[in-house]
């Protein structure tokens, strides 16, 4: 793996114990399963010669020195009056005190019922 500096270099970055650990169990799940051959190639090796070894299995390698493009974004922000901009504001404070007058009456009638 590589890191970027805050200048914008690529410094070279070793794995903690976690990560190597990781990797580890990762390159066991890779092995791929010992595979049988023909039972008519069995007989002519021998049992011994029929079964292959097991090999690694990679993924392909990214070259580091070549930089992800990423999309941009495609968000525009919305122009809006200042009286749109004042309605919304005052939208959402109703909203709020509406919502903190159903709150503060629960309490109330939940502390009366429960006295």
């Amino acid at each position: 793996m590589a890191k970027t500096s805050s200048r914008g270099r690529t410094t070279a970055h070793r794995p903690n114990r976690a990560q190597k650990r990781a990797m580890e169990i990762r390159a066991q799940a890779t092995v791929a399963a010992p595979t049988r051959t023909h039972p008519d190639l069995e007989e002519a090796m021998g049992e011994d010669l029929a079964v292959s070894t097991p090999r690694t299995v990679r993924a392909p390698r990214l070259n580091n020195a070549t930089p992800i493009r990423r999309p941009k974004a495609s968000a525009r922000p919305a122009v809006v009056s200042r009286e749109q901009e004042l309605r919304f504001i005052r939208m959402d404070l109703r909203r709020l005190v509406i919502t903190a007058g159903v709150l503060l009456l629960l309490m109330i009638l939940l502390l009366l019922f429960l006295d």
